[in-house]
């Protein structure tokens, strides 16, 4: 099973709104679909498993070194790629179990030329299965590799509290809980709770379930991509409806 998660970046598109209902303020939309993204498990999930896939393609740098009485991996930067990126900081990743974590200590990939962040990791994620029922604990600031984007806002940080499930058909078809705090950009911290599922009928949207969202005032989306899986959510701001929040979630 290929368990890489694309990063996903929302940007507000039109969409007919229903007779009557106010159009959702352009900010709010963008607000809240950075919320959603920084919420999601499957970033924090592929960083615990597949964080090879994100470092540099280079056998020297960063250094790895593996440690022989548990298997934990260690990566050290200080040091220059053959391509000429900067890698600086330190990584830790361990599997083994019902159980996987990883860890950041102000681990960079830097593109001097450019002045460019590529990724980004401070903090930690841990993982534990229990049967099926997969549960995340993800307390970090990151961007880059599976999450949001570095540019132009920078890491995301997050302390959230998360359970996918099953993990028996993930990511064909799996539930997803969160509850915590996100903060993105210059946004306000927004604190999350929520559940929907997840489809790959439909990778546009999760196909039913709520998000609540708390940043000064409340918001509220409802994902309905199972009846049309048009990029399209509902969104209620201070407990009112508005239109379709429509958005073009990108690869």
């Amino acid at each position: 099973m290929d368990r890489r998660f694309a990063a996903f970046a929302f940007l507000a598109a039109a969409c007919l709104p229903d007779p009557g209902v106010p159009l959702p303020d352009p900010e709010d939309v963008a607000a809240v679909s950075r919320a959603f993204q920084a919420s999601r498990p499957e970033g924090p999930l592929s960083l615990v498993l597949d964080l090879p896939l994100y470092l540099p393609d280079d056998e020297a740098c960063p250094i790895l070194a593996v440690d022989e009485s548990d298997g934990r991996e260690v990566w050290t930067g200080g040091c220059f790629t053959e391509d000429g990126l900067l890698v600086d900081g330190s990584l830790e990743r361990f599997e083994g179990g019902d159980t996987a974590w990883m860890a950041g200590n102000r681990f960079r990939v830097i593109d001097p030329r450019q002045g460019d962040v590529l990724l980004s990791i401070d903090g930690a994620v841990e993982v534990a299965w229990y049967g099926d029922l997969v549960v995340l604990d993800a307390s970090l600031a990151t961007c880059g590799g599976p999450g949001l984007p570095c540019t132009p806002d920078g890491p995301a940080t997050v302390d959230l509290a998360l359970t996918l499930y099953p993990w028996r058909s993930y990511p064909s078809s799996y539930e997803v809980t969160v509850n915590g705090l996100v903060d993105v950009a210059e946004d306000e911290p927004v604190a999350v709770y929520g559940m929907w599922r997840g489809e790959e009928s439909c990778v546009a949207e999760p196909s039913q379930g709520t998000l609540a969202l708390e940043a000064g005032r409340p918001f509220g989306l409802a994902f309905d991509g199972a009846v049309e899986c048009d990029e399209c959510a509902l969104l209620a701001v201070d407990g009112q409806p508005t239109a379709h929040a429509c958005t073009s979630w990108l690869p």
